[in-house]
């Protein structure tokens, strides 16, 4: 190994192994935030299609719903929003916003939470293409 070497020469994934694997954290103040798909469809949808309106708030509202962990304040650790997507009358727009301002309040930088939030929302987007994808080609659409 050369002990030079940058380290995009030192990674040998490929793009199609990159794009299949989804990530499983982002980075929000110098620390590792666990993420994971929401669970429901619809919020994902929902999310989706704010980045078209307000992609600022989208961002916010796909990192709110895919940051895993703790609800509650501890050292060394970002833990999730103090409010739930069904608080806000399932509005992803709303909801971005109250995530943003919070984690933007917590003393985050909003470069960051937009980059963080930006992968999680091609994260939900890109599941939805998947599953469309499988949709159509069930129902006998060529693909």
């Amino acid at each position: 190994m050369d002990p030079e070497a940058t380290p995009e020469e030192l990674d040998t994934t490929t793009t199609a192994e990159a794009e299949a694997t989804p990530p499983d954290h982002v980075v929000l103040g110098g620390l590792r935030v666990p993420i994971a798909l929401p669970d429901s469809y619809a919020v994902r949808a929902e999310i989706t299609r704010a980045g078209w309106t307000n992609s600022s708030r989208a961002y916010a509202a796909a990192l709110g719903a895919c940051m895993r962990g703790p609800r509650k304040p501890a050292p060394g650790r970002v833990h999730r929003p103090s409010v739930a997507y069904g608080q806000c009358d399932y509005s992803p727009l709303v909801y971005g916003q109250r995530v943003l301002d919070e984690l933007v309040g917590r003393g985050i930088p909003y470069w960051e939470i937009q980059a963080a939030g930006g992968v999680c929302w091609v994260l939900c987007s890109r599941d939805l293409v998947q599953a469309g994808e499988v949709a159509a080609k069930e129902a006998g659409f060529p693909g």
